[in-house]
């Protein structure tokens, strides 16, 4: 796949040249994914660790010149007897995509899998009093059992992904499988995974008996696919550029900053 550079341009006038013209709206796809939630660890013979929430998505299509930009980060695994960390919002323009929920584990008898991030607030699931708890919600569904939920497919990338889905519970000789980017849960002794990186998956959840950090959530991510433009980006944000068919996608991988098209 081909990278291209952004490139800055100098926008400072000078007399006797003609004004340059003003900038115009320029027709902009969108995918907007939160930072999934941490896996929870459970208390030792209380409960077992549920998977974090996957983050939440947004897509759609605007027109426009300028877009303010925010990539949420994954929320924290634990080391200690706790709830995973909840995931970081992010947003474009006037869009958000809420970061999920951690999963839980201090709560007596509660090792619920962390609910999605908004707009979906998948619910919170599952009882920690049987073995190995829940598995988070991802974006597109709740879960029912030790994996976690499902999440939510986009081609906007010019190829299918699936992002956002919920972590793996951990539990005595079970491993929840995560799902779209979440991470999977651990087994007794066993150490279990985040979620991808700019997927917005939650983290695995790991029980209390056990030494070790539970999983954290994956990073979510912004894209931006558009034609016929070449935007500024400021240096706040971290991404790479594509071609993909006749169009440009930007992938924004973290950072907070702007994407102006100055025409």
């Amino acid at each position: 796949m081909a990278i291209s550079s952004v490139v800055q341009s100098n926008l400072s006038g000078t007399k006797g040249r003609r004004a340059k013209s003003a900038s115009r709206a320029v027709r902009v796809e969108y995918l907007v994914a939160g930072g999934g939630g941490g896996g929870g660890k459970g208390t030792p013979a209380v409960c077992w660790g549920g998977g974090g929430g996957g983050g939440g998505q947004q897509t759609g299509t605007i027109f426009t010149s300028q877009l303010s930009v925010t990539v949420g980060a994954g929320g924290a695994g634990q080391g200690g007897y706790a709830n995973g960390g909840n995931g970081g919002s992010s947003v474009v323009g006037a869009v958000t995509a809420g970061g999920g929920y951690g999963g839980g584990g201090v709560q007596p008898n509660k090792a619920y899998g962390g609910a999605s991030g908004s707009p979906q607030s998948n619910a919170q699931t599952g009882n920690g009093s049987i073995n190995p708890g829940r598995g988070g919600s991802g974006a597109g569904g709740t879960s029912n059992n030790a994996n976690g939920g499902a999440g939510v497919s986009s081609s906007i990338t010019g190829s299918s992904v699936s992002r956002c889905g919920g972590g793996g519970s951990g539990g005595d000789g079970v491993t929840g499988v995560g799902q779209a980017g979440g991470g999977n849960g651990a087994p007794s002794f066993g150490t279990p995974t985040s979620g991808a990186a700019n997927r917005g998956g939650g983290g695995g959840g790991k029980r209390g008996d056990d030494a070790g950090n539970s999983g954290s959530g994956g990073s979510g991510v912004v894209i931006l696919r558009f034609s016929g433009a070449t935007p500024l980006v400021t240096s706040g944000l971290v991404f790479s550029t594509a071609i993909v068919d006749t169009d440009t996608v930007l992938t924004i991988t973290g950072g907070t900053g702007t994407v102006v098209w100055d025409n």
